[in-house]
């Protein structure tokens, strides 16, 4: 910039992609350039996409609108040996990258979700655990739908959640109370996405039989 402080920098390697009239294209502007993993070779037809949205997949990380990423589903009292776990939907039009968002329950200390551990399409949603594994085999639910996160224990008579981006704004904020559910093993569920998640009235126990809709 005007004041010679380094903006953005890399040192591309072919090996990256973008050869034989293909460009180089980036995958998420707010990941660091120089990680191999976050360029690709252009996904387009004429092999390049100057002035328009790269053809690979993009993302917003940081400056993600309030609501954009929200709690869906909630499971603060899980039966033995299913982990407690928290459902993420993705409400807008980009998909995010969720690296260096962070997770905060109750007076316990904020939890970072790993760069590189998803990047969440429009309209999709992705698990949030501390253990995949069983909760993969319990659910049936694709690893690559989970990201693995040391979650403080969620109480089960109630507690708050806060979701951060990287900026530390808050993008969603859920305070539930155990008396939601009437029997362990049942998970609550946000009512309308676009409605704040602190609303009370836009919460209610899940009433499938499995005792969840995850994923």
């Amino acid at each position: 910039d005007t004041a010679n402080n380094t903006i953005d920098s890399l040192y591309y390697s072919p090996a990256w992609g973008g050869q034989d009239g293909t460009s180089l294209e980036r995958r998420s502007y707010a990941r660091l350039a120089t990680l191999a993993t976050n360029w690709s070779g252009s996904e387009a037809a004429s092999g390049a996409t100057p002035g328009a949205q790269n053809s690979v997949t993009t993302s917003v990380s940081v400056g993600a609108q309030p609501l954009a990423i929200v709690m869906n589903e909630i499971m603060f009292a899980p039966l033995s040996p299913e982990p407690e776990w928290i459902e993420l939907l993705n409400t807008s039009p980009d998909t995010v990258d969720l690296g260096g968002w962070q997770v905060n329950v109750g007076h316990y200390s904020a939890k970072t979700i790993p760069f590189g551990a998803a990047l969440v399409p429009p309209d999709s949603m992705i698990i949030l655990t501390s253990n995949d594994s069983i909760l993969a085999l319990l659910r049936q639910i694709p690893r690559d739908k989970i990201i693995v996160i040391k979650l403080p224990t969620l109480s089960n008579s109630g507690s708050t959640v806060t979701l951060r981006d990287p900026s530390n704004n808050i993008i969603d904020s859920v305070s539930y109370d155990g008396a939601w559910i009437h029997t362990d093993g049942t998970s609550i569920e946000r009512i309308d996405p676009a409605q704040p998640g602190w609303l009370s009235l836009n919460w209610k126990a899940c009433q499938d039989t499995s005792g969840c809709t995850i994923l």
